[in-house]
C-alpha cells in the first residue's frame, strides 16, 4: 500500500476499533449488573443463656441463616438486627435450650401458627408455615432471663 492509501484508511480502521471497544464495554457492563448476594452465616450472636432462635432460609438447614435472640415478640420479621429481613423466608429452624417460639403466617401474630419446643430442630415447618412466617414470639425460661452474669 502506499502511504496515501494508509492515510485514507487509517481514519476508518480507528474508527471501527473504537466502537468496537465502547461495544465490549457496554456488553461488560450489562452482563455483570449487580446481584444481592447474602452472607450463608449470621451477623448476629445468639444468647448465650440459650434463649434464641436460629432460622434457615431453605429446609433441611440449608441457604442464608441467622439467629434471633428473646425473650422477644416480634409482630413483623423486615426490621430485624443488622437491618434482616426474614419475613416470608423462613423454612427450617433450630431452637435454643431456654426458649419456647411461636410463628404465624400472618404479621401481628395472626393466621396459621406452628410451636416450636427448647432445644429442638426442625429441618422443615408445617405446610402452613413454612416460607410464610412473618411474627414470631420467643419466650425463655425463667432461670434464662435472670440478671445474673453468664
Amino acid at each position: 500500500m502506499h502511504s496515501a492509501d494508509m492515510r485514507k484508511t487509517w481514519p476508518t480502521r480507528v474508527f471501527w476499533r473504537t466502537c468496537m471497544a465502547a461495544a465490549c464495554v457496554v456488553t461488560f457492563n450489562a452482563c455483570t449488573s449487580r446481584v444481592e448476594v447474602r452472607p450463608l452465616g449470621s451477623l448476629t450472636m445468639p444468647d448465650p443463656r440459650g434463649c434464641y432462635m436460629l432460622v434457615y432460609e431453605l429446609p433441611g438447614f440449608m441457604g442464608a441463616r441467622e439467629f434471633i435472640n428473646g425473650p422477644r415478640k416480634y409482630p413483623g420479621l423486615t426490621d430485624l438486627p443488622f437491618r434482616a429481613n426474614w419475613r416470608r423466608r423462613i423454612r427450617s429452624a433450630e431452637v435454643g435450650s431456654a426458649a419456647t417460639v411461636t410463628m404465624w403466617a400472618g404479621a401481628g401474630f395472626r393466621g396459621a401458627s406452628q410451636q416450636l419446643a427448647r432445644g429442638r430442630s426442625y429441618p422443615t415447618l408445617i405446610e402452613g408455615v413454612t416460607g410464610r412466617v412473618e411474627a414470631l414470639d420467643i419466650a425463655c425460661a425463667p432461670d434464662a432471663t435472670s440478671n445474673a452474669p453468664f
